[in-house]
């Protein structure tokens, strides 16, 4: 029987094969094994990649947004020294920090005593006291252009559009419940 092993292994070695493999073993190096197993290879990069993408960025992202910017201000002025962030009243409340030491534009409803100028959101909060969201407008030029006008309509009130520098300092604005303080006045209307 030694001669039928022989014939097998002499075929072989005749046509310079390596010798027979095993069914896994020729799964393993056959063309469609590799392939699938690319393909398994693929898939599983593709979801590692898609949980990564799923993860928070970093806080620094959020804030650096030009397209929010635009939203929440309008650049006006045709001074390089007064350029103005303009943007409603509301916005100005509901996001104090994005406005906090900066110059901005708005439009209020004034009031004056003569010595010290406040401008609220809307007539409705001037009737109400809300002081919490007041501004306590800072002597200047502005600001006297401003009592000036405020003092020719009836009740020393009227809607105005003013610009300045806004500040959130409670000291300066003479109670805690202020909103903050309207600095370097310019008065618009």
């Amino acid at each position: 029987m030694p001669a039928a092993n022989a014939t097998p292994t002499l075929l072989v070695a005749i046509r310079g094969l390596s010798p027979p493999l095993d069914g896994r073993a020729m799964l393993r190096t056959s063309a469609p094994f590799r392939t699938s197993r690319m393909i398994r290879i693929l898939y599983a990069l593709a979801l590692v990649l898609a949980v990564m993408a799923c993860r928070p960025g970093p806080p620094e992202a959020e804030i650096a947004s030009p397209i929010r910017d635009q939203k929440r201000c309008t650049l006006q002025g045709n001074r390089a020294s007064a350029i103005y962030c303009a943007t409603t009243y509301t916005q100005l409340l509901a996001d104090p920090d994005d406005y906090a030491g900066r110059r901005v534009r708005i439009v209020g409803w004034g009031v004056t005593d003569g010595d010290t100028t406040l401008l609220f959101p809307s007539e409705d909060s001037l009737l109400s006291a809300e002081t919490h969201a007041s501004l306590l407008i800072k002597d200047s030029e502005g600001a006297r252009k401003l009592v000036s006008y405020l003092e020719r309509h009836e009740y020393a009130s009227a809607r105005v559009a003013v610009g300045g520098v806004l500040r959130f300092d409670n000291e300066q604005s003479g109670t805690p419940s202020r909103f903050g303080v309207l600095e370097e006045v310019e008065f618009f209307h």
